[in-house]
């Protein structure tokens, strides 16, 4: 998400509330869309904003996304990101993926136990939270990453600093009450999370052992 008119950027990574927190900044969005209803009328935007929105960064864009499109302009604006706990993120994905028949990926795990299907997630299409926030060569390049664990108090302080005053909209909560994520681990599921979200729990300093 980008604001023009506040000069922010907004990593939105999925199952971190991002619905919940682009809907609270939604107001301040510079949408995609070529078209502007005015007061009374249509207001049709010249070649230079077409050209604009048609490479915007699509909802879930990786930082580095945002930067190759601002180009120079990127540092002018503010960017942040949330991240959550890699055992409770993937606890989360897994929920949500199972109650959405139009997942892409809801056929492949949908006859699957939460640790059959970390074993899957593991070995066969890993994501991090980290490639959302670093370029190619491994550096930052969002100014803030607020925590789910810490979402209000966080998304207050991302507010102040966009010197803005909006409350937190909580939406898209999954439809299945959930445990504390170590109730659904295996030793095996463990150990392959270790292994293979080493550099998220390092990166977003998380720990590795479950409490």
């Amino acid at each position: 998400m980008i604001s023009k008119s506040h000069k922010f950027i907004f990593v939105e990574i999925y199952r971190v509330a991002s619905r919940s927190l682009a809907n609270s900044f939604y107001k301040y969005k510079f949408h995609r869309n070529i078209f502007y209803r005015g007061v009374n009328k249509f207001l049709i935007p010249d070649d230079k904003t077409v050209a604009f929105f048609s490479k915007l960064p699509k909802k879930h864009g990786e930082a580095v996304a945002y930067k190759n499109y601002l180009g120079n302009k990127y540092n002018d604006y503010y960017s942040f990101a949330f991240v959550r706990n890699p055992y409770d993120w993937q606890l989360s994905l897994f929920f949500r993926m199972k109650e959405t028949v139009r997942h892409p990926q809801y056929k492949i795990i949908k006859d699957m136990d939460f640790n059959e299907y970390i074993e899957w997630r593991c070995k066969e299409d890993r994501r991090l939270q980290k490639s959302f926030l670093v370029d190619e060569k491994n550096s930052l390049l969002v100014d803030f990453i607020g925590k789910y664990e810490n979402l209000k108090d966080d998304f207050d302080k991302v507010c102040k600093k966009l010197k803005i005053n909006e409350e937190l909209i909580h939406t898209n909560q999954s439809k299945t009450k959930l445990e504390h994520y170590s109730y659904y681990y295996d030793n095996k599921s463990i150990s392959l999370m270790k292994k293979h979200f080493e550099e998220d729990f390092k990166f977003l300093n998380y720990p590795t052992e479950i409490n």
